[in-house]
């Protein structure tokens, strides 16, 4: 009995859960590398409309320098001190951005470029730690036959119960 509940609570957690898609865990830029360049793979899943990147940034830059991020040579964020939005420190920037329209399916390249990094006796860098794409599961079963699937074995489930409680009623 507590087996059947647990494959319910399986089978609903693998059609709610995203997964992800491709982890890494820093990519750093500075006065020395102004370029950082990972390539990665996803199969996309057709008709899905949410892939996002996720990521912590900080770092050490001037007022002039400005730090992007693209996917497959497409900005998708800009870092400055005039947007107001760079971290610094201990005081780090969690950001999550929808990335559905960016990604190919197949091969990809996540990029960091800092422009101006340069500056004497000032060694500026940044990084963005904790990259996490994410993804829908992928299940080799359409997603109505697993909701069709697990709604049957509750009614199963119940009715077994219902009828072990009548019998014993009775006997």
């Amino acid at each position: 009995m507590k087996l059947i509940n647990i494959l319910i609570i399986l089978l609903v957690l693998i059609i709610i859960v995203p997964i992800n898609a491709y982890y890494t865990s820093e990519i750093s830029i500075n006065s020395n590398i102004p370029e950082k360049n990972i390539s990665f793979t996803i199969n996309k899943i057709s008709n899905y409309d949410n892939y996002n990147i996720s990521f912590t940034h900080f770092g050490n830059i001037k007022n002039y320098t400005v730090v992007k991020i693209f996917i497959n040579n497409k900005e998708i964020y800009t870092i400055s001190k005039s947007n107001n939005n760079t971290g610094s420190g201990s005081y780090k920037k969690s950001i999550s951005i929808d990335i559905t329209n960016y990604l190919n399916n197949g091969d990809n390249t996540l990029k960091m470029v800092g422009n101006n990094m340069g500056a004497p006796n000032y060694t500026p860098y940044y990084k963005l730690k904790n990259i996490h794409i994410t993804e829908p599961v992928k299940t080799p079963i359409p997603t109505i036959a697993l909701i069709f699937s697990s709604i049957l074995i509750t009614i199963i489930i119940l009715n077994k119960n219902y009828k072990i409680s009548s019998t014993y009623i009775k006997g």
